[in-house]
């Protein structure tokens, strides 16, 4: 007699009906997609971030590396497409290559029929060109560079020598 009660005490236990079952499972496979989509929109939000991070750093570098040489160097000029900053123990050389800018240092020290020993390096970054106006008196060397579908440039101010800048300044005092 236990065991007919025992079998009529199993049939009454509620149950999950399979529609029931359905309904959790796909409601649980949609929560599972929201959340994979939202992590792989979050991670390529990351890689964009980091993208543009490297691009400004890349920027940033040879922004500085031309200024630093500008203060460093007795003269500017544009040879050929090439900058050039001539500077006590050696000559830093730019040009664009392949619309990348390259980079290379010469040793004063190396006579110019020696072959070169330096390689051009890339500096990561693209440009336009590399040209020199008048702008009155004075040369100005510009440096094209694209950027976000616009052009941006560096400008500089082409120095004779640092000779003349001191006489002018001189000469402006006699004034």
């Amino acid at each position: 007699m236990e065991t007919g009660m025992d079998q009529s005490r199993l049939s009454a236990v509620p149950s999950f009906t399979i529609l029931e079952v359905t309904i959790v499972v796909a409601i649980l496979s949609v929560l599972v997609t929201i959340i994979t989509l939202t992590l792989n929109r979050f991670n390529e939000q990351l890689k964009i971030n980091r993208e543009i991070q490297q691009e400004l750093n890349n920027w940033m570098l040879v922004r500085s590396n031309f200024w630093t040489e500008y203060h460093l160097s007795d003269s500017i000029d544009v040879v050929s497409q090439s900058l050039v900053f001539y500077q006590p123990h050696r000559s830093v050389f730019y040009r664009p290559e392949e619309e990348r800018l390259v980079r290379k240092e010469r040793s004063s020290t190396v006579p110019a029929s020696a072959p070169d020993p330096d390689e051009w390096r890339e500096m990561n970054v693209e440009i336009s060109s590399i040209r020199k106006e008048t702008a009155g008196e004075d040369e100005v060397i510009i440096l094209s560079f694209p950027l976000k579908g616009e052009e941006m440039q560096l400008r500089f101010l082409k120095q004779k020598s640092k000779a003349g800048a001191v006489n002018h300044y001189y000469e402006q005092l006699n004034e």
